[in-house]
């Protein structure tokens, strides 16, 4: 498919308002270029020339959020089928950091309601939760306190006064839980997960025995992993966008060349591989991502195209939900005037109601907003810019507008502000479309409980 050039003329947003160091709904702006939704709107037939290019499945996953179905159908289409990959990793960070956090939560407040079972693995496992985050102090302090009595525990908490990052291989005598955990930073190393399957069972690292039931505990390891895998395919796939040599791709996940969705961008025959249904209108909003975060994390945060919608400016000292709004809402206004004033009316505006384009860029920029919030430790913000990118209408299912990553950072923000059991209900959209959620879902579950007792013990401790 050859795509026509994304420089168009330019976007005037209406003349009245304050001053530009307060943006407002009125505030006026203008945009260099139309961006590719105009692109779409102008002309509705490249969207059905690239339907009919043979990538339809792929988009169409895309489109709804279905990551893993596309990378597969992006079989020749590799800047798609890294920007597949992308999401998926950048989807699978967020279950990896709630996952940390949601293990070491839950585990000393189970100390603190009913204490360390004898012999348990508990203080072993919140001892590599904590090494995955790189919390050295809470990896030796949760170390002190472990006393299993299973080998293979012991052989793990040893392993555990070695950095993650400085561990060489281990010996056969040292266990199986201690060849998981390094069959998980061979993967992240080289981002091949053949040794996973062997090393690592599906279900729970530990499983022990308690007086009526079993109890169980989960790596916290897993989604860090397969981020790592996916980044790596990723990698590849951006490798051969540049290169008529497949085989020339670098194996390395740290690899990754994510310049090359910049050059795609500015591409007449790949603009639009680059950005259909991305947070991004134009080039100029690809490199402006790609110089200030190579991880794409908060792809859309920021960038000329808010600037120029009038969506921009200092973030308050102070966490703020009322300013988190306020500046929600101004992308509200402000794409809603946009939308009414620059989109012309036809097939085209047909097309992108359709698809509801407008509200799934709407929900990424929200979305980025929210993971940049709880980087920055101010969970509050982030569950009001997450709570208002949902699609209240269908809150219970991922859809165009509600993808995996809301749900995540959802169910983090709600458990980093106190609210365990609606970040529960996060989790069970998850669950639904991705089983290995579950055991997640099982550990926060259990941080529910812990937090609902009034006496010692649960269906665990004991």
């Amino acid at each position: 498919m050859r795509a026509r050039s994304l420089s168009l003329a330019a976007l005037v947003v209406a003349c009245t308002g304050p001053p530009v160091e307060e943006p407002s709904a009125t505030t006026p702006r203008t945009l260099d270029e139309k961006g590719w939704i105009v692109f779409l709107a102008d002309d509705p037939q490249i969207f059905g020339t690239l339907m009919d290019s043979g990538a339809r499945g792929g988009w169409a996953a895309f489109h709804k959020n279905d990551y893993a179905t596309a990378a597969q159908l992006f079989q020749d289409q590799p800047i798609p089928r890294a920007r597949a990959y992308l999401e998926l990793a950048i989807y699978q960070n967020d279950l990896a950091r709630l996952s940390r956090e949601a293990t070491l939560r839950t585990y000393a407040l189970w100390e603190e309601k009913s204490g360390i079972p004898e012999g348990s693995a508990l203080p072993v496992v919140a001892a590599l939760a904590a090494a995955e985050s790189g919390d050295d102090a809470g990896c030796a302090a949760w170390l002190k306190k472990a006393k299993p009595r299973d080998p293979n525990v012991q052989a793990l908490a040893a392993r555990l006064e070695t950095r993650l990052s400085e561990w060489t291989e281990p010996q056969v005598a040292e266990g199986p839980l201690v060849a998981c955990v390094w069959a998980h930073l061979q993967t992240r190393a080289t981002g091949e997960s053949l040794l996973l399957g062997e090393a690592c069972p599906t279900g729970p690292l530990v499983t022990e025995q308690a007086p009526d039931h079993l109890r169980t505990f989960y790596n916290p390891m897993v989604y860090g992993t397969e981020a790592a895998v996916a980044l790596r395919s990723a990698a590849v796939a951006l490798r051969a966008a540049g290169s008529d040599d497949a085989s020339l791709a670098d194996p390395a996940a740290s690899a990754i060349d994510v310049d090359a969705l910049a050059r795609a961008a500015g591409d007449q025959e790949q603009a639009l591989d680059a950005l259909l249904f991305s947070p991004w209108w134009t080039r100029e909003d690809v490199i402006h991502d790609v110089e200030d975060d190579p991880s794409l994390r908060t792809a859309g945060a920021q960038g000329p195209t808010l600037q120029a919608l009038g969506v921009h400016g200092p973030t308050p000292k102070e966490e703020s939900i009322e300013w988190a709004r306020g500046r929600a809402r101004t992308l509200s206004a402000q794409l809603d005037r946009w939308q009414k004033t620059e989109l012309p009316k036809g097939d085209g505006l047909q097309l992108i109601d359709e698809l509801q384009i407008v509200r799934q860029y709407e929900g990424k920029v929200l979305l980025a907003w929210a993971r940049g919030a709880l980087d920055e430790g101010r969970p509050h913000e982030a569950l009001t810019f997450a709570q208002m990118a949902l699609d209240a209408e269908r809150s219970r299912e991922i859809t165009p507008v509600n993808g995996p990553g809301l749900y995540a950072v959802l169910a983090e923000a709600d458990l980093r502000t106190g609210r365990t059991r609606e970040s529960l209900d996060a989790l069970e959209v998850l669950t639904t479309r991705f089983p290995e959620v579950e055991g997640l879902d099982e550990t926060v579950g259990d941080l529910a409980i812990l937090q609902g007792l009034d006496r010692q013990g649960d269906s665990k401790e004991n």
